[in-house]
């Protein structure tokens, strides 16, 4: 797993583009035996506006966590 954000690698290591804002690859999450993020990749670039729209329970809490940090 790698994620990457202002152009700082925090886990893994990896070639990052200056106009890369946000990398993340492969990344699993898990809580006790449930599995919530089943290797999601997300790129954001300079300039692009993303949104996390979908249902309860479908980890966007759980990708704004990892995210952040918290």
């Amino acid at each position: 797993m790698k994620i990457s954000r202002d152009n700082y690698s925090f886990i893994g290591i990896g070639v990052i583009l200056m106009n890369t804002l946000l990398d993340i690859k492969d990344l699993y999450v898990n809580a006790g035996e449930k599995q919530i993020l089943k290797g999601l990749n997300l790129q954001v670039n300079k300039g692009e506006i993303h949104a996390l729209i979908g249902e309860n329970e479908s980890g966007k809490s759980t990708l704004t966590s990892c995210m952040t940090g918290i």
